[in-house]
């Protein structure tokens, strides 16, 4: 088994984390800056991962508080699915509820001591670590 990565997808940011080759932490990784079409959002990821030996992509669906899908949920979904028709790419994709992650994430960078600009930076990657540790948090508890 790879490495799992984690994704919070936003319309101009992608934040990246990985796990550990044991698949119990995940660490931030980095942020893409994109514009254009989600394929070449999906490629970006793909190639930011190439390195890495990753099974499963983990990707944060964003859904409304009600735990409906709104707008942005279903283009998380057309990425993922581009995702995973990716020529090269053969692994999984996994969309995991990410309610209040990039929130999280920004408490938990701001407590930390950093500044609105610095936090900026950094809550996408942070985000993404979130996600992924969810995930993996919730497969550890379906193994026990």
């Amino acid at each position: 088994m790879g490495k799992v990565a984690g994704v919070d997808f936003g319309d101009r940011r992608i934040g990246i984390a990985i796990s550990d080759p044991e698949g119990s932490m995940a660490f931030p990784r980095e942020v893409i800056e994109w514009k254009g079409s989600l394929a070449e959002a999906a490629s970006r990821v793909l190639l930011a991962l190439a390195d890495d030996d990753v099974s499963t992509i983990v990707v944060g669906r964003p859904l409304e508080m009600d735990g409906k899908r709104g707008k942005q949920a279903d283009r998380v979904s057309s990425f993922c699915d581009i995702l995973r028709k990716s020529p090269g790419w053969s692994g999984d994709v996994v969309e995991f509820d990410e309610r209040l992650s990039s929130k999280h994430a920004e408490r938990l960078l701001f407590d930390a001591g950093m500044n609105g600009k610095q936090a900026k930076k950094s809550v996408d990657k942070a985000a993404a670590a979130l996600i992924l540790q969810g995930y993996l948090d919730s497969k550890s508890r379906t193994r026990r």
